[in-house]
C-alpha cells in the first residue's frame, strides 16, 4: 500500500487498517521521507524518540504506543489511524475510532 492509496482510502471511507505490522512501518517510513526527515536519526530527534524505535517500527519489529503512533502521525502530517497496523485479524483502533473493525 503506498501512500496515495491509504490516503485516499482513508478519505473515501474504506477500511485502511488492514496492514499488517511491517506494510504500517513502511507506510510511515515512506511519508517520513516524504515529509523531508530523510534519516531515521533525525527524525527520532524531532520527535523525541530513540532512533531504534523508529528503525523497529519501519521494519515492522516493533510495535509502538498509542503516544508515539499520535506523535509520529502529527510530525508527518497523516492520519493516526492509518498508522495502526491491524492485530490478530483486527483493527486496534477498534472501539476507539467510530465506526472501525
Amino acid at each position: 500500500m503506498n501512500i496515495q492509496t491509504a490516503e485516499m482510502a482513508l478519505h473515501s471511507g474504506k477500511e485502511t487498517n488492514g496492514m499488517t505490522l511491517l506494510q504500517a512501518g513502511q507506510f510511515i517510513q515512506m511519508s517520513r521521507e516524504k515529509a523531508g526527515y530523510l534519516t531515521q536519526g533525525e527524525f527520532a530527534k524531532a520527535v523525541g524518540v530513540d532512533k531504534s524505535l523508529i528503525n523497529a517500527i519501519e521494519n515492522g519489529r516493533k510495535r509502538a504506543g498509542w503516544d508515539t503512533y499520535d506523535t509520529i502521525a502529527r510530525f508527518l502530517g497523516i492520519s493516526f489511524e492509518i498508522t495502526i497496523p491491524i492485530e490478530e485479524g483486527r483493527s486496534i483502533a477498534a472501539g476507539i475510532v467510530p465506526g472501525r473493525k
